[in-house]
């Protein structure tokens, strides 16, 4: 295994009871580029919140370096990982109302 190795193990990503991605054995290499590419709706996105843990798995593992991302420490994990997304996230809870008409007119079909 080299250094700073993601992989994932039988992972499944939901949206309630929407399977979006099911059953994913996954490893990406240290040290290399990854690019993850595919028609608009396959879960592309789903995918890159499930290995940053955005989003937390419905079955599987996320690991890195052969620790589950799940059980580390948020600042430990920080400080190995990030992610830069291209659009906004979901507001926090309390700015929910300010946001609620953006999150209404930004809702995908996933």
């Amino acid at each position: 295994m080299t250094a700073n190795q993601l992989s994932t193990q039988g992972l499944d990503l939901r949206y309630g009871d929407r399977l979006i991605v099911g059953g994913l054995d996954l490893v990406l290499p240290g040290g290399a580029v990854t690019a993850i590419v595919g028609p608009n709706a396959c879960g592309k996105s789903t995918l890159l919140r499930g290995l940053t843990r955005l989003l937390a798995p419905s079955a599987g593992t996320v690991a890195l370096d052969g620790a589950d991302i799940h059980r580390m420490p948020a600042k430990a994990l920080a400080l190995r990982m990030g992610l830069l997304p291209s659009s906004r996230s979901p507001p926090t809870r309390s700015r929910s109302r300010r946001w609620s008409g953006w999150a209404a007119t930004r809702t995908s079909g996933c």
